[in-house]
């Protein structure tokens, strides 16, 4: 009788431990999926105070070939901006946002331009613009239809709306590619980021690496204790 009680009990054990390795395999798999959805996200934080001035422009127009045109803002004159290069290595169309808590401008705008940006003409080379489309903030959410050519170098510009609409001059990016398994990069290929901005994990992105360490953990523990 105690033989086969002590059976039944380790061929129990033997099956809940199989069921407790099946479950952490598809919790990596299901964290593997999902990193693989985000990796063509970005953010990055910088700021505009102390940052150089121009002329920014306003338009409604959108031109995939670089030829969208705009006019010089009465109140943009003098406005502080940054700019950030970006690529993608296989063309995606473009979603941008600032729009998160790293943002605390009271005003902003986004311009997107294909290589050269001049900030002394902000009208040429112009693809598409935003103003307020969150509330203040300014974001392209895909529906402009601004698909970026492989490859390419484009100029995203943070600026203000106008001078006085600093707020805490500070501002977080995020930028993403629709295309699965797209990565959207700052910068031309192969190089670092702009000086002075600074790449972000992100919230999301360290609550997975958490969720993975703590499975692969309650793993290990579990193989030592049997």
């Amino acid at each position: 009788m105690k033989y086969w009680l002590m059976t039944a009990l380790l061929a129990m054990t033997t099956i809940a431990g199989a069921q407790v390795d099946e479950q952490a395999n598809q919790a990596q798999k299901n964290l593997a999926a999902v990193a693989r959805a985000l990796q063509g996200s970005l953010s990055m934080t910088g700021s505009l105070n102390g940052g150089p001035t121009y002329a920014r422009i306003f338009t409604n127009d959108v031109q995939n070939d670089c030829t969208a045109t705009s006019r010089l803002s009465g109140s943009g004159t003098g406005v502080q901006y940054a700019v950030i290069e970006i690529n993608s290595p296989t063309g995606a169309t473009l979603v941008a946002s600032l729009a998160n808590p790293g943002t605390d401008l009271g005003d902003s705008t986004l311009s997107l331009y294909c290589d050269p940006f001049d900030d002394t003409d902000a009208t040429l080379n112009l693809v598409g613009y935003n103003d307020d489309a969150v509330g203040l903030l300014s974001t392209f959410d895909g529906s402009e239809g601004i698909v970026l050519a492989p490859g390419d170098s484009y100029f995203l510009v943070v600026s203000l709306f106008s001078p006085a609409l600093i707020g805490g001059g500070n501002f977080e990016l995020s930028i993403a590619g629709l295309n699965v398994g797209e990565v959207v990069q700052f910068g031309p290929a192969g190089s670092p980021p702009v000086p002075q901005i600074v790449p972000t994990m992100g919230i999301v992105g360290a609550l997975l690496m958490i969720l993975l360490f703590a499975t692969v953990g309650f793993r290990v523990m579990r193989r030592q204790q049997v």
